[in-house]
């Protein structure tokens, strides 16, 4: 029995033996989807392109990394090396930098006899503590006054009880050791109102009744710049009678603070200017 032409047609497609050219439509779906496919290169040019990376500023300079520096600073001096260019990064570079008061704490509310540039005070009566931070360093000692010599008409800073403790805590050694030093230079163009002038820093706690208080508890927060002096360092070094170089930080202090660091309470501030 002969076929007709349409059925020799479905015939030979449903045993697979026609080829797809033959199909209609195959050519015609395959170029619109070639057609609708982005080109590569259009997808990378309009790719949006990250943002350009930013450098953070350096942190703080802390206690630690000053002290480090100035170890640093003082084998220099001792050993006749130019750290100028090694203590370029410094100049500028925000700091803060802690001392912690109550070491000696008195309870008697007489005057500490400690040594130290801070001392607290507490009274049973009234529960209060009163703490006082005063500036032992001026330009009548004999390292500030070879740093400044005549460039610089004042001289106000702490001598760092403890410098050899890279985090604020109280030792039980008592001093003694390569004297370290932090202060300002004070040039006679520079208005008056930013020096202490004898004046502590003082600040009171009052604490809750059947409370009473434990030694070291506070701390002075010494915040600001440093600043390169005299011959372009940041640390200056000088020679003594007997032992290794006394060393002097040299900075800008934008804010003093005495803190309870256990609470985290900010007792009293001072802004300069």
């Amino acid at each position: 029995m002969l076929l007709s032409s349409a059925m020799m047609v479905r015939h030979f497609a449903l045993l697979g033996l026609l080829p797809l050219a033959a199909l209609p439509g195959c050519d015609r779906s395959t170029e619109e989807a070639e057609t609708r496919a982005p080109a590569p290169e259009n997808v990378v040019a309009n790719r949006a392109a990250p943002p350009p990376l930013v450098p953070r500023p350096a942190p703080p300079a802390d206690r630690a990394e000053l002290l480090l520096a100035v170890f640093k600073a003082r084998s220099a001096a001792a050993t006749g090396q130019d750290d100028r260019e090694e203590q370029a990064a410094l100049d500028g570079r925000p700091f803060s930098f802690r001392i912690r008061l109550g070491c000696a704490l008195d309870a008697s509310g007489a005057e500490s006899a400690d040594a130290r540039p801070a001392d607290a005070r507490y009274d049973t009566e009234t529960r209060r503590v009163t703490l006082s931070a005063l500036p032992n360093m001026n330009a009548e000692a004999p390292v500030a006054a070879a740093i400044s010599g005549d460039a610089f008409e004042a001289v106000e800073g702490f001598w760092i009880a403890d410098p050899w403790l890279l985090a604020a805590h109280c030792s039980a050694s008592g001093g003694g050791g390569a004297a370290v030093g932090i202060a300002q230079f004070f040039t006679a163009d520079e208005p008056r109102t930013m020096r202490r002038e004898g004046r502590p820093y003082q600040a009171r706690e009052q604490l809750p009744e059947g409370t009473a208080p434990e030694v070291g508890s506070w701390e002075l927060v010494l915040t600001g710049r440093l600043t390169k002096i005299g011959d372009g360092r940041v640390v200056q070094c000088r020679a003594v009678e007997s032992g290794p170089p006394a060393c002097i930080i040299s900075v800008r202090f934008d804010r003093v603070e005495i803190v309870n660091h256990r609470t985290g309470e900010q007792l009293a501030q001072w802004r300069a200017g």
